[in-house]
């Protein structure tokens, strides 16, 4: 897990986790990017090329938003009609993310999860929350974890190792 370093009120250095930092700041995080145009720049960049053109088809399948904080990409995607699991370290985040869900009416769309994203047992706790409402069949028998998720997943742990 990532440290992040500041400086505390008399100007003593504190070392952070990551969970810790993303904790402390939750309340502020979103306003702390809000009317910066390269943001917005940034924003539509990467709705445009990293995440609508992969989103699947049919909108039975379920969505893994991983280390998605205050849900900034969750949202959009849940009001497509997707159902998301909403995973982060950051209990604070998530509680944001929460807040904000209640607002948009997308609650029923939505499952949260703490997870640690640099975590693959994490991981695998949310993917199997994510197979739990999307059950896959293969070869006519049920099956949580599909063959294709099961290959992902430890592309991924082979990444973090």
């Amino acid at each position: 897990m990532s440290d992040f370093s500041v400086f505390g009120d008399e100007g003593a250095l504190l070392v952070l986790t990551s969970k810790e930092w993303h904790d402390l700041h939750a309340s502020d995080y979103d306003a702390s990017y809000e009317g910066k145009k390269w943001v917005e720049i940034y924003d539509r960049i990467t709705w445009e090329k990293m995440i609508e053109p992969y989103l699947p088809r049919s909108k039975s399948m379920s969505i893994l938003d991983a280390g998605g904080g205050t849900g900034k990409w969750t949202i959009p995607v849940a009001r497509l009609g997707y159902h998301v699991t909403l995973a982060d370290i950051s209990e604070k985040m998530l509680e944001m993310a929460k807040e904000k869900l209640a607002r948009e009416n997308l609650l029923d769309r939505v499952s949260v999860a703490p997870a640690d994203v640099t975590s693959v047992n994490d991981m695998i706790q949310s993917c199997h929350i994510m197979a739990r409402l999307q059950p896959q069949y293969e070869n006519n028998r049920y099956d949580p974890f599909p063959t294709q998720l099961l290959s992902e997943l430890s592309v991924i742990s082979e990444c973090m190792s």
